[in-house]
């Protein structure tokens, strides 16, 4: 029998209370339902759950109001058919509210799997002999009761929350849902046989690149004796020669590490050799995208999105150096113009007395757009370094205007 997966709606799919709890006038209202927001973490990984297992059933199981206007279960249906265009419409199912839904469905086994936000029915579910997921939001599972959620114990089974990544949710609905592992997901849209997570990936770079290193000295040395140059070792050298190798092998046993993390990990190896790079830079990378900007959260870690996403950081980084070294050209060239304009020397006062003041306002012209120019520059740095850019000092003659500026704010009191 294929695994069946249920999904509510409301406070699951997508987020249906506010702060000043305005809905529950507003969902009377045309239009509320079907402008409601998503939770888009857990959105997109349910998308990808469904792309990548056509052979388990997925299901929405909403609650519709009888009170409600009939133009609700129509809205919910138009929300659905934008978000999850995948999903057919006879598998969009809605319940009268407060009917039992495992009661509604009927025939409940441990092959189908609810996932809901409200512990009534999830209980109902359990108790029916289904398998109950609860989804964490914003508000729920806080024991308190009105607004701050369902009051009472709380849920002690499973959980799903808001807040975890879309890919860590595919596969948790997929482990929690027992659907089983396909060797045709490695050529699948999203993801590969034996999903790689992103700390697993950004703790193993290190290590791997320590035993790594001591592998290629070993080789070498090996083909050495063969008459073989370095060269010649490194573009004989082969994915598969590597995976077999015992001390690789060895490596994937004592740190739980699949054939997928490998592969991964082998990418950035390859492209620390290449390029000339540290373990330390990649691994700053990688953790820095996980903790800020979060380029793992909806695409799976593969060795061609790591190929991807070291070249993008190579050309920033080649970005960054050229930014700086403009920044500091124009910097040092501002201080010059303004030294000039604001703590002229002898020489400067009688060029703009011979030129009837031209000198002067040529240079306030430049200082001008010479700093239009370096903020520019500034923030053209922020934007791709994710920081403001550092500030530095050039020599005496900052010094010296930082100092004209003081003296003349000092005059002004």
């Amino acid at each position: 029998m294929s695994k069946k997966v249920y999904v509510d709606m409301d406070g699951t799919l997508c987020r249906f209370h506010d702060a000043d709890h305005r809905y529950i006038e507003a969902m009377w209202q045309r239009g509320f339902y079907e402008s409601l927001q998503p939770f888009e973490e857990f959105l997109q990984g349910l998308s990808v759950c469904i792309d990548r297992n056509p052979d388990a059933e997925f299901y929405i199981l909403s609650a519709v109001l009888e009170t409600e206007p009939p133009f609700i279960a129509r809205e919910k249906r138009e929300w659905l058919h934008r978000h999850l265009p995948q999903l057919p419409d006879d598998h969009m199912l809605f319940v009268p509210a407060g009917e039992d839904k495992s009661a509604y469905i009927g025939g409940i086994t441990a092959d189908c799997t609810l996932i809901d936000d409200y512990n009534k029915n999830l209980n109902e579910w359990r108790t029916a002999g289904g398998n109950a997921v609860k989804f964490v939001n914003d508000v729920n599972d806080r024991g308190l009761g009105a607004y701050g959620g369902e009051k009472g114990q709380l849920w002690d089974g499973e959980r799903i929350r808001y807040d975890q990544s879309s890919m860590e949710i595919c596969l948790q609905i997929e482990a929690l849902a027992g659907i089983e592992r396909t060797g045709e997901k490695a050529h699948a849209l999203y993801g590969f046989e034996g999903d790689v997570l992103p700390w697993d990936f950004s703790s193993n770079i290190r290590p791997y690149f320590d035993m790594r290193r001591t592998l290629d000295q070993e080789r070498v040395q090996t083909k050495s004796v063969d008459g073989e140059i370095f060269d010649q070792y490194l573009t004989a050298s082969k994915q598969t020669d590597i995976l077999e190798a015992p001390t690789v092998q060895a490596y994937m046993s004592s740190h739980n590490a699949d054939k997928a993390l490998i592969l991964c990990l082998e990418e950035c190896y390859t492209a620390c050799r290449l390029n000339g790079i540290s373990a330390d830079r990649i691994a700053s990378w990688v953790t820095a995208s996980i903790k800020h900007d979060k380029a793992w959260r909806t695409y799976p870690v593969t060795p061609s999105n790591v190929r991807m996403y070291i070249t993008s950081m190579l050309e920033r980084d080649r970005t960054l150096v050229r930014l700086s070294r403009e920044i500091e050209d124009c910097t040092v060239a501002l201080k010059g113009m303004e030294r000039q304009l604001y703590l002229p020397g002898r020489k400067e006062v009688i060029d703009d007395y011979l030129l009837n003041g031209q000198k002067v306002a040529f240079l306030g012209t430049n200082t001008a757009a010479a700093k239009d120019t370096l903020h520019a520059l500034k923030q053209e740095w922020k934007a791709l370094a994710k920081a403001e850019y550092p500030n530095f000092v050039y020599g005496s003659g900052s010094r010296r205007f930082s100092a004209y500026i003081k003296n003349q704010h000092a005059k002004t009191k």
